[in-house]
């Protein structure tokens, strides 16, 4: 009996400092992007949104977005949703880790007048509460995630027609090890300068998840070294 009390205390004191490492890594990655907020802002003034995000968003309007509601789930200052504003979406819930990345999206809808249509809030996409919606965009955000098993449930089950997202390519043998090679680097300075990782995630794996969850895949595109794709959820 000692030796059972011995192995449960082992393994609630395992679970205990694994949720811990992950609570400390995801708050990492938040306050790793709040240094980007200005510098993201004032690219999207000038420039507007980058071409892996012009397409999916293209793509998406042509399936159909005009008078639905969009969760935008990493949304950093809002680009995207200011722009599927712009296309015609009802209104868009956007979630990111960073309170400074919240706080600019904030003000840049008061400034385009879409204040009554914009809503921001800080959370962890993985665990909150999310609104459902008809259309889910993950815009360059899995790849943040150390594990994302948990992003990838709770974000699909607010889809109610559309799972889009953007991640590094990793779709064939040369692009896989490209993206392993660049994220390889990136991750040695990231533990030099204590910045957030950058993770390459197993794409059969994901296209299982949201396949046995009742969706389809109808549209895969690239742009340089992003795959970009677009699940809806079948009837």
């Amino acid at each position: 009996m000692d030796g059972g009390k011995s192995y449960c205390k082992n393994r609630v004191a395992w679970y205990g400092a694994n949720f811990l490492v992950k609570e400390k890594e995801i708050e990492r990655i938040g306050n790793s992007f709040d240094d980007d907020a200005c510098s993201f802002c004032d690219d999207f003034k000038k420039s507007g949104l980058v071409k892996s995000s012009k397409i999916l968003l293209d793509e998406l309007t042509a399936l159909g977005i005009r008078g639905k509601k969009l969760l935008d789930l990493g949304c950093g200052v809002g680009s995207f949703s200011f722009k599927a504003l712009e296309r015609g979406v009802s209104s868009t819930t956007g979630f990111d880790l960073s309170p400074v990345m919240i706080g600019t999206a904030s003000r840049l809808s008061e400034e385009r007048g879409m204040k009554e249509r914009a809503s921001f809030r800080r959370d962890d996409a993985a665990k909150a509460a999310l609104p459902e919606s008809e259309i889910v965009v993950l815009d360059k955000s899995m790849c943040c995630y150390p594990n994302i098993d948990e992003l990838l449930s709770n974000s699909s089950n607010a889809s109610r027609e559309y799972y889009s997202f953007i991640l590094p390519r990793s779709d064939t043998k040369i692009s896989s090890l490209i993206a392993k090679f660049i994220v390889s680097i990136g991750n040695l300075i990231s533990r030099i300068t204590s910045e957030s990782r950058t993770y390459i995630h197993n794409l059969g794996k994901i296209d299982n998840v949201l396949t046995s969850s009742n969706f389809e895949r109808v549209f895969r595109g690239t742009s340089g070294m992003w795959l970009i794709l677009i699940y809806r959820r079948i009837p």
